[in-house]
């Protein structure tokens, strides 16, 4: 095998992860023996001092039962392990320019071409073997490429991730990894059960399981972090600086994209009964939306200022950066167009996964399919129940008990006591957050408001989700233009035609107990 670009050290980093998870299995052994022991020789003295042989034998009998069920937990091969990933296996003659692409880029970067190809859902792309014997007899090796990945980078940028994969085959990453995955599930899971386990010998033995954890960690780690970092020198090698960066940074933010628009847009769908016709069409325009960039570009800048910890997998990507950016390779790789054309029919490719995907979420619901487009109607139970709670909240804080819920939360806002309302939504928000958190219900309840009583509509928006159309002004920037203070509230009053504002104090409920004299 050739020598890994990893640094100094990164040889001697792996021999002691290790010799630390062959220490686990050895600490293991011998405290199973110590404690088999301690059974026979309580099962030994009971049938001397109380002459009870059956209560002997079988006190040795558990004691060796227990032992042994202990020690083949340890050491025997998971079977989950040989589980293929959550998608959808494809041939040769399935996707053959995928599969021409990846064995080029394989070969170019020195590692064996996979025996198999899966397109899974999420922002990501990996590799693993089903190695055995501590990595010695290599097995089968798989490729892992989601779709979310392939949605939003171009050729070159997929080139650059795949190159940066195989990069972990063609230094021996695959045959360890799965290993150490393994033990170290097992390590966490026996502290995991010692520790809800209220006898005192099983709290001991947490701690000696937690601290070697630890230690365990810290070096397995550290190895995966020098791993990742010869991963992409290799991909700067064969791809260049340019495109490794920029799929770096794409990912860094597509991953996040993907989440919300899951939890934003898909989930809503599923507990309505519907599921969206192009889960990754919604993916590629929301990652695109204009209207969104600003906050991307503070998603970027996050992730830039992130540092790697001690018990991080992967460098931070600011780190990752620039360390990219200060090795040779090639001055530019051309782009080759978006990288969903390595597909032979992504459409199809994308709808089958995004299938498997609800499937998987929904635990097989049926589901009827309906475009992004004709989907408003969907949202709007939700929207009406974060409007409700949103005027629930506004009483609590001290709106009037005779005023509609909006009423309320308007004069609220009109005599200066944002934060009482926004701590009526989360007790824990600080005061310079307090009108950021109100924006959304506030804009929820207006958004409500025009559709009910002004002849509004629902329409979706890739920018702000959920959104009312009507004849006036749209209802975030009412909610914006309520915010500014006492002026902007007579102003959003007048145009909704809700008359003057009401300012007579009023306090916001309370759970304490009053004081009593005497």
């Amino acid at each position: 095998m050739a020598r890994r670009e990893g640094g100094p050290g990164v040889g001697t980093r792996a021999v002691a992860a290790l010799g630390l998870l062959v220490g686990f299995y050895v600490l293991a052994t011998v405290l199973i023996v110590v404690l088999f022991a301690l059974v026979v020789v309580i099962g030994v003295l009971v049938q001397v001092y109380l002459h009870v042989s059956v209560a002997g034998v079988g006190t040795v009998l558990v004691g060796a039962f227990g032992g042994w069920s202990l020690l083949s937990g340890l050491f025997r091969s998971a079977k989950e392990d040989d589980a293929p990933p959550l998608g959808i296996r494809v041939g040769p003659a399935d996707e053959p320019a995928l599969w021409a692409e990846v064995t080029e880029i394989a070969r170019t970067a020195g590692a064996r071409v996979p025996d198999e190809i899966y397109l899974v859902p999420d922002v990501n792309a990996f590799v693993y073997q089903r190695s055995r014997l501590l990595g010695l007899v290599r097995g089968r090796t798989v490729l892992g490429l989601g779709l979310g990945l392939v949605a939003v980078l171009d050729r070159a940028e997929l080139r650059a991730v795949l190159v940066h994969e195989f990069g972990h085959i063609s230094g021996g990453d695959t045959r360890l990894g799965p290993l150490l995955y393994r033990s170290k599930a097992r390590i966490l899971h026996m502290v995991r059960a010692l520790t809800a386990d209220e006898r005192v010998a099983s709290r001991l033995l947490a701690l000696v399981f937690r601290s070697y954890f630890k230690l365990f960690l810290r070096y397995s780690t550290a190895v995966s972090r020098a791993q990742e970092r010869a991963a992409d020198r290799a991909s700067v090698r064969v791809s260049g600086g340019a495109a490794t960066a920029s799929a770096l940074v794409k990912i860094s933010i597509a991953d996040k994209v993907f989440d919300f628009l899951l939890e934003a847009y898909v989930a809503p769908l599923w507990e309505r009964g519907r599921t969206p016709e192009d889960l990754y069409g919604g993916l590629r325009a929301l990652y695109a939306e204009p209207g969104r960039q600003e906050l991307y570009g503070k998603v970027r800048e996050a992730a830039l200022a992130e540092e790697t910890g001690r018990w991080d997998s992967h460098p931070a990507l600011g780190e990752r950066l620039a360390l990219i950016g200060a090795l040779p390779g090639p001055a530019a790789v051309p782009g080759g167009g978006p990288a969903r054309t390595v597909l032979a029919d992504p459409d199809r490719a994308e709808r089958a996964v995004a299938a498997l995907l609800t499937r998987a979420a929904t635990r097989g619901a049926e589901l009827a399919p309906v475009a992004w487009d004709a989907s408003a109607d969907s949202y709007a139970p939700a929207v009406a129940e974060t409007a409700a709670a949103f005027r629930s909240h506004a009483l609590v804080a001290g709106g009037r008990w005779n005023a509609g819920g909006l009423d309320a939360a308007l004069e609220l806002i009109a005599a200066g006591r944002v934060l009482d309302l926004a701590r009526a939504l989360n007790a824990e928000v600080p005061e310079d957050s307090a009108a950021a958190l109100v924006r959304g219900p506030l804009g929820a309840a207006l958004a409500e408001h025009v559709v009910t009583g002004h002849g509004g509509a629902w329409v979706f928006s890739w920018a702000e989700g959920i959104d009312a159309r009507w004849s006036g002004t749209a209802p975030d920037a009412l909610a914006d233009r309520a915010l500014e203070g006492a002026e902007g509230v007579a102003a959003v009053r007048a145009e909704l035609g809700l008359g003057a504002v009401d300012l007579t104090p009023v306090p916001p409920l309370t759970t304490e107990e009053p004081a009593h004299a005497g």
